[in-house]
């Protein structure tokens, strides 16, 4: 049996979708083996669907508590935080 591949992210902990409680770990269903992994998805997929994740999350399944809160009550300043996150982790 093939195993989807292990993913993380770098610069965005404080996403809807990246865990607090394994940091950094990309909650994506079709990474998912449980969910929707099939060894057919090409790394273009699951570009595709990191990117999605990042532009539009599924608020009916979040993975990060306190970062779901902000989106939820205010997207500008959710939008801030993760400028914010995303500025002082930026390699040089």
């Amino acid at each position: 049996m093939t195993i989807p591949p292990a993913r993380r992210s770098v610069s965005l902990p404080h996403h809807c979708f990246i865990r607090t409680c394994t940091p950094g770990t990309v909650c994506l269903s079709i990474l998912d083996g449980d969910k929707g992994w099939r060894p057919s998805i090409t790394v273009k997929q699951i570009l595709l669907g990191i990117q999605d994740l990042l532009d539009t999350p599924n608020a009916a399944d979040p993975a990060n508590g306190e970062a779901y809160e902000l989106f939820t009550k205010s997207k500008a300043a959710y939008d801030v935080k993760i400028r914010q996150i995303a500025a002082a982790n930026v390699m040089s």
